[in-house]
Formats: C-alpha cells, sequence, structure tokens
C-alpha cells in the first residue's frame, strides 16, 4: 500500500470516529426531543403571561403587590425581591416564584393563582442530587421522577406534571419552555418540586405552604 493512499485511509477513519463520537455526545438529546420531551425556548406554541394588574395601592401593599426591589420581613428577618418570574401555564393557570435574599439567606417565595384557587409557598433552592443520585437519569429514562421521593428522611408522593412557558418580569420576554412536577408530604404541608428546562438543565425547590401573614412589613422598591 503506498504512503499517500495510507495517509489518506488513516484521515478518514479518524474523521469517521470523530463524526460518531460528537453524535454519541449528542445522542441524548437527539432521543429527548424525539420522545417529546422539553426543548429549548422557540417562540412559537408557548403560552404568553398573564395579564395581571402589578399596579398596587401604597396604602394596602399585600403579598400579591410583591416585585423585584421591594422588601418584605419573613420569619424576623428582612429580605429583598431580586428575581421575579411567572410559569405560565394557560390562561386560567399561573405561578409566580419571586427570589428573597437577606445578605445571609436566600428564599423563594411561590405565590399559585388560577380560577378557583390562591395558595402561597416559601422554599429553599437544593440540589438534585441531595432528593436522588439518579434523578436526571429516571427522568431521562422515564420522562418523569419515580412516583415517591427521599428527602430529609421523609416521603414526597407525586402530584401532578405541568408544563408552560416561563416568563422573566426582570427582562419582560418569555425566556423558555418546562416541564415541572409537583410531590407533597403525607399532610400536603411540605412539598418538593423539580424543574427541567432542557435536557440537561434541572433545578429543584423544597419548602412548605404558609399564610399571607406570615409576611410583613412589605415595602415597594424606591
Amino acid at each position: 500500500m503506498d504512503w499517500p493512499f495510507s495517509t489518506l485511509l488513516i484521515g478518514g477513519s479518524i474523521y469517521m470516529l470523530y463524526h460518531q463520537s460528537q453524535r454519541l455526545k449528542n445522542l441524548p438529546d437527539l432521543i429527548f426531543s424525539k420522545i417529546g420531551g422539553v426543548l429549548p425556548y422557540k417562540k412559537n406554541n408557548t403560552y404568553e403571561k398573564n395579564d395581571d394588574n402589578y399596579t398596587y395601592d401604597p396604602s394596602r401593599i399585600n403579598i400579591n403587590d410583591i416585585q423585584i426591589g421591594f422588601l418584605v420581613d419573613y420569619n424576623l428577618n428582612t429580605y429583598h425581591a431580586v428575581d421575579h418570574i411567572q410559569y405560565v401555564l394557560n390562561k386560567s393557570h399561573n405561578e409566580e416564584r419571586i427570589q428573597l435574599n437577606s445578605g445571609i439567606d436566600e428564599l423563594y417565595l411561590f405565590k399559585i393563582k388560577n380560577t378557583s384557587n390562591h395558595s402561597v409557598k416559601i422554599g429553599q433552592k437544593i440540589n438534585i442530587y441531595a432528593i436522588s443520585d439518579s434523578l436526571d437519569t429516571d427522568i431521562f429514562l422515564n420522562q418523569k421522577p419515580k412516583s415517591i421521593l427521599r428527602y430529609k428522611e421523609k416521603s414526597y408522593f407525586r402530584d401532578k406534571e405541568t408544563r408552560g412557558s416561563i416568563y422573566s418580569f426582570r427582562t419582560n420576554k418569555t425566556v423558555s419552555k418546562f416541564v415541572k412536577w409537583d410531590y407533597w408530604d403525607e399532610e400536603r404541608t411540605h412539598f418538593l418540586s423539580i424543574i427541567q428546562k432542557d435536557v440537561k438543565n434541572f433545578s429543584a425547590f423544597y419548602g412548605k405552604i404558609v399564610s399571607d401573614s406570615a409576611f410583613s412589613e412589605i415595602l415597594p422598591k424606591k
């Protein structure tokens, strides 16, 4: 075998190996898209933000008025609202998530509002592997997490799955799609929420239901 032909053959083999390695690298994303998983945000087929009125009466401010820049007291600490998004499910149901920061502690306020229900949850962001070291694999293989999850020596039971779009109040635009799985303990007082925005982007939250009255001294942004 002459030298130019050998060089060409070796070069072609290296290219084919590289090409196949790239296909294998992207295989999870390809499979995920084929079986209807959550895809990165595209302009079409998304829900728009609900047309809520975010003006407020300074003399009667309540938890529903909290926006980026507001101050609020919770559990003897003062928190600053630093981020605000809305999980838009459809035209009659949405959930807002407000990130609260005290400078030491970080909490997330969830406000759920639909045509028949209003509830408030407070929670913390947690690592998905603190729940299960195979959580992302389970979702990839089964299109959802397991029916029962354990966290802090307590069982949480899958309640529902929701899909929609995420609207950012900071940028005033829809930023991605999502799928979310909500879990509750047996008393339905504490929750786990797992959120997926694409094949490799997960977040999880743990917390409890609270009363509106748990929040006080709500002050608007200056």
